[in-house]
C-alpha cells in the first residue's frame, strides 16, 4: 500500500530537474489557482451575506479587516515556508539538533 502514488505525483525526486518546465509549472500552479479561487469566492459570499444580513456598517468593517487577515496569512506563510526551507537544509546535512532548533524557533 505504501508504494501507491497519487495522481499527478512524480515517480522520481529528480523530476524537477528532468521533466518539461511547462508540465511542472502546470502541475504545481493549478492547485494554487484553485485554492486562491476558493478563498476569493469565500470572501465574496461572506461579504454578500454580511451585507444583506447586517448592513453597510458591517461591510465597512469587512473592508478594514480583510487586508489585516491577508497580512496575517502572508506572515504565517513567510514563517512557515522559511522555517521549512531551513529545516530541510539541516535535515539534508544531517544536523538534527539545528533542525530541531529552527523548528522550535518557528513556533514562537
Amino acid at each position: 500500500m505504501a508504494d501507491k502514488k497519487f495522481a499527478g505525483q512524480n515517480k522520481s525526486p529528480l523530476a524537477l530537474g528532468t521533466e518539461n518546465v511547462w508540465h511542472l509549472l502546470l502541475q504545481y500552479a493549478i492547485p494554487s489557482v484553485i485554492a486562491m479561487t476558493a478563498a476569493s469566492l469565500y470572501n465574496i459570499t461572506d461579504s454578500i451575506f454580511i451585507g444583506q444580513g447586517v448592513g453597510a456598517l458591517a461591510i465597512s468593517g469587512l473592508a478594514i479587516t480583510f487586508p489585516l487577515m491577508n497580512l496575517s496569512a502572508a506572515f504565517g506563510s513567510l514563517v512557515g515556508v522559511g522555517a521549512s526551507a531551513l529545516m530541510s537544509l539541516r535535515l539534508g546535512r544531517r544536523t538534527i539538533i539545528l533542525q530541531m532548533i529552527f523548528w522550535g524557533m518557528s513556533l514562537h
